[in-house]
C-alpha cells in the first residue's frame, strides 16, 4: 500500500471517529451548522424513518468504503497513465537514439578528420541533453497534473463526507446522489 493511500485511510478513519463521537455524545458542531447552510440535499423522508444511530454508523461506514474504493481506482488509474506515459517517452528516446546512430555513422563515413568528428559529437551531446531535459520536464508536468487531479478528488470527497456526516447527525438519510 502506498504512503498516499495510508494517509487517505488515516484521514478517513479520523473523520469517522469524529463523527461517531459526535453522534454518541449528541453534540452538534460548528461544521454541521456551516454545512447545513450550504444547501445539502437530503432525501425526503417522513419523520417515522429517521436514521437511528446504528443505521447512521452503517451508512457512514458504507459511504466511507465506497469513497476509499473510488480513491483507490483513481490512484490506480493515475499510476497506469503515468506508467504508459513513461513507456511512450522511453520508446521516443530509443527511436531518437537509433536515428542519431545512423546519422552519426553516415557522418563519420563522410568525414574522416578528428576535429569534424569532435564538433559533431559535441553537438550530439547537446541535442541528447536537450531531449532528456524535455522528457524529464514533460514527465514531471504529467505527474503534477495527475497529482492535482487526485487532490481535487480528495477535496470533493472530503466535502461530500462532511455533508453526509451532517445529514446523519440531523437524523436524515442522504439521497442516492452521494
Amino acid at each position: 500500500m502506498s504512503l498516499k493511500m495510508r494517509g487517505i485511510f488515516r484521514f478517513a478513519t479520523i473523520w469517522i471517529g469524529l463523527f461517531l463521537g459526535a453522534l454518541s455524545s449528541g453534540e452538534s458542531s460548528d461544521l454541521v451548522q456551516t454545512l447545513s447552510s450550504s444547501g445539502v440535499k437530503a432525501s425526503p423522508s417522513p419523520e417515522s424513518s429517521k436514521v437511528s444511530l446504528k443505521d447512521a454508523k452503517l451508512i457512514l461506514r458504507d459511504f466511507h468504503l465506497k469513497q476509499v474504493a473510488q480513491l483507490k481506482a483513481l490512484d490506480q488509474g493515475n499510476q497506469t497513465e503515468l506508467k504508459d506515459f513513461r513507456i511512450s517517452q522511453d520508446t521516443k528516446f530509443k527511436d531518437w537514439k537509433v536515428r542519431e546512430q545512423e546519422a552519426r555513422h553516415r557522418f563519420f563515413d563522410e568525414h574522416r578528420l578528428g576535429s569534424e568528428r569532435r564538433v559533431y559529437i559535441q553537438n550530439y551531446v547537446q541535442r541528447r541533453d536537450g531531449l532528456l531535459k524535455e522528457l524529464i520536464s514533460n514527465k514531471n508536468k504529467k505527474a503534477q497534473e495527475l497529482d492535482v487531479k487526485l487532490n481535487q478528488f480528495k477535496d470533493e470527497q472530503t466535502k461530500k463526507f462532511q455533508e453526509v456526516k451532517m445529514l446523519l447527525e440531523r437524523g436524515v438519510r442522504p439521497d442516492a446522489s452521494f
